[in-house]
């Protein structure tokens, strides 16, 4: 029997970090509950409305779509008035609307629009009259304590609150409002219910009862109690936060809310039903809704784009002619015109001209701005249509890439073109689609950030008040991936579940964490999402302004799909804008014109790049394994390099598919075919299955599959699930027998194809992007200098991209010179065979204070550091810039060493200040002379200069990283005979053991909490070399061995253990030692070798004298040489042994020569 309550106020995770009822849980509770219906109402958002109606109607329930809302005391745009409340919230009253009817609907969302839009102050904020003019439809309830009607009651003004009843039945209607009555056990409310009934019974508003629900079960209130800290940024211990009154929010049964209310109101819980029952809103989510394309000289858009294809199809195949004659393109331009004519047929009948003329139309209106756009991505590569219309750059026919995989006339779904655009102008193609098809009409998309596990423990921990490191521990034992949840990964991490055995304070997080893992945390931009509407968005769903002041759908990319509103991904690939800057600087330095869509795509010196495997920073193809790969796969032609990109794939390396083809394509394997009818269709991937269009082929051959039902086979195939794979092994096998092939054979194409689900990609997209990667390994290939340069410049903000890219300057023996302030650009530029370093990528320059640089010195170069100093707007450019740009070398050109600029730059900018004062009163002009007269020079002493150490180490701080040497450098030698290994190299040395030298950096020590080392001291730190750097930890105790010496900046040997967590590596250390004086610590020998024909009895003297101050264990030898005559090596006596040491080497050398000392350690 169903019950006689509902639940009508009540809040989910969409109430973001203080809700906590995920709706699949909601709903799946309510049905247990036999209520026939529930409400949500978020705090002034309806961001999880269209999922929330869609899970409650999979559980019979009846989704009522509301709002918790801001009502603004005055106009909603004014921010001093303030209401009178018990909350103290003085910006708005909270007022419960619930959506009735379909235009009930219509107005909710435009009034929660609009309370983003136009009244946020605090929180999103509609006023009375923006209420009055969208009531339509809309029942109201009261609200809460924070409400106006029982804020004024729990002052005492029962006159103001019956005011606002009455303004509130004359807004809605008097038999759409009601007075809500709460009762949770607060004192403030129990003492206005009988105030509340009582006004009820004078204006005639009916009275419901609300549990203002924020949880599911009462046991979930602790965990609740997390959440709200977690979203205030405050630990449990601190006594000012928020905090429910008990844990009483959840969930309640009608038993438990007819216990609560009998004594106040019966009538108040059934009515709750009545109002549900008005409640009946629905999503259409059959119909498309696409914006007309305007199509000209009268023609419908359907005309025009069969015109527009077809024109471009001819003009494609104009640029083909010469190959067609040649014979070199199999395919004849009949197959491209019938190919054509088919897919048009297909694009008119699903409805979807429009589409594809809106998205040639920004395509195109971007390559006439000069904004670079990708040559395609995903499965749209495969249609000819695309490739007429220039959406693709990709000839489907030439590489067999199927339409259908793209769009399946045997199921009406909306095309999916995703574009990649560069990066620094992809904003200004959404600012035409805005312009053009009204600001109203379009939008970008909604995204929610979710507590995953490793944040969500995290989280827990720092609300806990726990140490940072027991949050990170635990972090580190959740494997990665984006799909991980807690269940999967108790399951596959064994030392998760020891820790949570051993610990209880990493049980209690656990157990937290899990509560709340999968809410959502934050609301932000999707990062390429973007809604084009045929009216204004508002008539389909609501909008929502970001923090950052950016206006996006209130509903997701997913249900924005699902109402059949056209969505595109206007993405941003910072590969193109390497490009971009790549071709400008060759122009530039060369004056070459380098078209990449006119490269040929044979070119041999591009695949000897990729056969060496030197292609650090090519799109695609950058990662250690993928290098590796290249150098045994050998790539010889353009579709060697689309294979590899499809098969360097988690699934594919999983199941041995990687090892499998290298074997055949080295010849170590027999190539062999399953059948030999789908020879030609497997003879390009060697006889291995790994393309998705593959699949489609083998069963349109061997089963007679139409594509279309190859294409749906395909997404059968993906779901993974049992019953659906078990249904399609039948029909494929009977299929096939209909088609000649043996039970068998059948069987076995079979075992292909079932797990093909775990590696098989999609062919489209794998020749799309080994396009853009085979562009950017051509610019590498011929233009090495000024394609590092520009993917540098990409770099810009990351040190660690810096870095890595200086590695591959470093391997491929490109120089990086320092900054100049007379050399440099704003961005890394080459410079002959160089590359300099750009003025912006100097911490503490940026972009405006470089741009202002380079702009005055276009007059004239910079004579000395007053020069620049007074020529400079010391507003954009000022002392903190005049300080790292020293730092970092970049004005050593000037004449003076860095420590005296450093020493006198506050007075060299005071005095600029003082004369640029006396200017502006005209008391004389800049330079204080005549124009003929030098400009200003530097009148100041010489300061000693730094130290190699220091000069590195403020370098580094300001750059990032070492340009003008490396505290390596000096050690070339030791690094060279201890260690086996670089940062670069250790991905492929996982739970191996290694030596390692480097620079010790972000070194920070903590005291360890809990175990058997409580109390001890661990260090953290980073290990970086010229390649890069690695997180390393240094146990307690080993640090108490090295407490004394180990520092920052620091050049070590380390012996580690390289472990992998969370996709990062990181060294658990054994053993350190300070590089300096490693050789003499370590040699088995000391040998010294003496020139007989300049030493005499005095210097054999003073060698024996220094060696005795020096004694110790180390066997010596002396290597006496006569040149051009003899050379003997004397092994001292036992008596005479040495204790090696940086000191005795100097000295040594000091007495007998500097290449005199040589070490053994063998």
């Amino acid at each position: 029997m169903p019950a006689d309550f509902v639940h009508l106020h009540l809040h989910t995770q969409y109430s973001l970090l203080d809700g906590a009822n995920r709706l699949g849980e909601l709903c799946r509770r309510i049905r247990e509950l036999e209520m026939p219906a529930v409400a949500v109402t978020d705090h002034g958002n309806m961001f999880g409305a269209f999922s929330f109606y869609h899970e409650a109607l999979k559980q019979g329930v009846r989704p009522i779509l509301g709002v918790e809302a801001y009502i603004a005391p005055a106009d909603r745009r004014d921010r001093e008035a303030q209401a009178s409340s018990e909350s103290g919230d003085g910006y708005a009253y909270h007022l419960t609307i619930l959506a009735a009817t379909q235009t009930g609907y219509r107005n909710l969302v435009r009034l929660v629009s609009e309370a983003y839009l136009s009244g946020f102050y605090h929180r999103p904020r509609m006023d009375k009259a923006l209420l009055r003019e969208n009531a339509e439809g809309l029942i109201g309830l009261s609200g809460c304590l924070k409400g106006e009607v029982a804020g004024a009651l729990s002052r005492g003004n029962r006159g103001a609150a019956a005011r606002a009843v009455r303004e509130y039945q004359e807004i809605f209607g008097k038999d759409n409002f009601f007075i809500e009555l709460m009762d949770h056990g607060l004192p403030k409310q129990t003492e206005i219910l009988p105030d509340l009934l009582l006004l009820s019974g004078e204006t005639g508003a009916p009275v419901v009862a609300t549990n203002d629900a924020h949880y599911l079960r009462r046991d979930d209130a602790f965990a609740h109690e997390v959440l709200l800290c977690i979203g205030m940024g405050k630990t449990l211990e601190d006594e000012r936060r928020m905090r429910f009154y008990n844990d009483e929010f959840y969930v309640k049964s009608a038993d438990e809310m007819r216990e609560r209310f009998r004594r106040w109101s019966e009538e108040s819980l059934t009515n709750t039903v009545a109002v549900a029952e008005r409640c009946g809103v629905t999503f259409d989510t059959e119909g498309l809704h696409l914006p007309s394309f305007p199509a000209p000289d009268g023609k419908t858009p359907g005309e025009h784009f069969a015109d527009l294809a077809r024109e471009g199809l001819e003009h494609r195949l104009a640029g083909l002619q010469p190959f067609f004659a040649a014979g070199k393109i199999p395919n004849p331009p009949e197959k491209y015109r019938e190919r054509l004519e088919y897919e048009i047929g297909v694009i008119e009948k699903m409805g979807f001209p429009s589409y594809f003329l809106i998205v040639s139309d920004f395509i195109r209106q971007a390559r006439e701005s000069g904004i670079s756009v990708g040559p395609g991505r995903g499965s749209a590569a495969g249609s000819i249509v695309a490739w007429s219309l220039r959406i693709t750059e990709i000839d489907p026919l030439r590489y067999d890439l199927l339409f259908e995989r793209f769009l399946n006339p045997e199921r009406i779904s909306m095309p999916d073109i995703d574009i990649d655009f560069c990066q620094a102008r992809r904003a200004e193609v959404i600012e035409y689609v805005t312009r053009k098809y009204g600001r109203e009409n379009v939008a970008q998309i909604v995204t929610f950030s979710q507590l995953k596990p490793k944040l969500a423990v995290r989280d827990v921990a720092r609300v806990l008040s726990l140490p940072v490191a027991i949050g990170d521990r635990i972090a580190k034992l959740i494997p990665d991936g984006i799909d991980v949840n807690f269940e999967r990964a108790l399951k596959e991490s064994a030392p998760l579940r020891e820790a949570i055995q051993a610990d209880e304070s990493v049980a209690k997080v656990v157990r937290i964490a899990e509560r709340l893992e999968g809410l959502s945390r934050h609301a932000g931009m999707h990062a390429a999402g973007v809604v084009i509407a045929p009216r204004p968005i508002t008539d389909y769903l609501p909008l929502y302004r970001t923090n950052t002041g950016d206006v996006t759908t209130q509903f997701d990319m997913n249900a924005v799909e699902k109402m059949g509103l056209l969505k595109i991904d206007f993405l941003g690939l910072i590969t193109l804008d390497v490009m971009d800057a790549a071709v400008a600087g060759i122009r530039e330095r060369t004056g070459d014109v380098v078209e990449l869509d006119r490269i040929p795509l044979n070119d041999e010196k591009t695949f000897e790049l990729f056969r060496s495997g030197k292609t650090a920073c090519v799109f695609q193809f950058d990662s250690s394994g993928m290098r590796d790969l290249l150098r045994r796969a050998k790539p010889k032609v353009f579709s060697d390099l689309a294979l590899l990109n499809a098969l360097y794939r988690p699934g594919a390396l999983d199941v041995g598919m990687v090892e499998e083809y290298v074997r055949r394509r080295n010849g170590t394997r027999k190539v062999t075919y399953p059948l030999p009818e789908i020879e030609d269709i497997l003879k390009e991937t060697l006889g291995i299955l790994v393309y998705q269009e593959q699949v489609m082929l083998i069963a349109s051959r061997i089963a007679g599959y139409s594509l279309a039902e190859a294409d749906l086979l395909r997404k059968a195939i993906g779901k993974k699930k049992r019953e659906i794979m078990a249904a399609e092994r039948e029909k494929f096998l009977g299929r096939a027998a209909e088609h000649g092939t043996t039970k068998d054979k059948a069987k076995e194409l079979w075992a292909l194809i079932e797990p093909f689900e775990r590696y098989g990609f999609n062919k489209s997209h794998a020749v799309a992007y080994a396009l853009v990667a085979y562009k950017t390994a051509y610019l590498k290939a011929h233009y090495p200098v000024d394609f590092l340069a520009a993917a540098l410049s990409a770099e810009i903000g990351s040190t660690d991209g810096i870095v890595k890219v200086i590695g591959d300057c470093v391997e491929m023996g490109i120089p990086v010179l320092p900054p100049d302030i007379n050399e440099s650009s704003k961005n890394f530029a080459a410079v002959s065979s160089a590359i300099r370093f750009g003025l912006a990528a100097i911490k503490g320059v940026g972009d405006q204070a470089a741009e202002s640089i380079l702009e005055e010195r276009r007059s004239r170069p910079f004579a000395s550091f007053s020069d620049l100093a007074d020529r400079l707007d010391l507003r954009v450019v000022n002392k903190r810039t005049l300080d790292a740009l020293i730092c970092a070398g970049a004005l050593d050109s000037l004449g003076r060493n860095r420590a005296t600029l450093a020493a006198n730059s506050e007075k060299v900018v005071a005095m600029a200040a003082r004369r640029r004062e006396e200017v502006e009163l005209g008391q004389s002009n800049l330079f204080g002379a005549g124009e003929d007269e030098d400009f200003p020079s530097d009148q100041f002493s010489e300061e000693p200069e730094w130290s190699l150490e220091e000069k590195l180490r403020r370098e580094k701080d300001v750059l990032g990283f070492y340009v003008t040497g490396h505290p390596l450098t000096k050690y070339l030698e030791e690094v060279d005979r201890f260690a086996d290994v670089r940062v670069q190299d250790l991905p492929s040395r996982v739970d191996q053991t290694v030596r390692i030298a480097g620079v010790l950096v972000n070194v920070k020590k903590q005291k360890i909490k809990k175990g058997v080392n409580e109390g001890k001291t661990m260090l953290k730190a980073t290990l970086e070399d010229t390649t890069g750097g690695v997180a390393v930890c240094v146990f307690a105790n080993l640090y108490e061995r090295v407490a004394s010496w180990i520092r920052a900046d620091l050049p070590v040997l380390a012996t580690a253990v390289v472990r992998e967590s969370g996709g990062a590596l990181e060294l658990t250390v054994s053993d350190v030692a300070p590089l300096e004086g490693i050789r003499e610590r370590l040699a088995r020998e000391m040998e010294i070798r003496i020139n007989l024909t300049l030493a005499d009895e005095k210097l054999m003297g003073r060698l024996k004298e220094l060696l005795k101050l020096h004694s110790g264990t180390t066997p010596l030898a002396l290597r006496l040489i006569r040149p051009g005559d003899f050379e003997v090596k004397l092994k001292a006596a036992d008596s005479i042994r040495v204790t090696p040491s940086p000191r005795l080497t100097g000295e040594v050398r000091a007495l007998t020569g500097e290449d005199s000392v040589r070490f053994h350690f063998e």
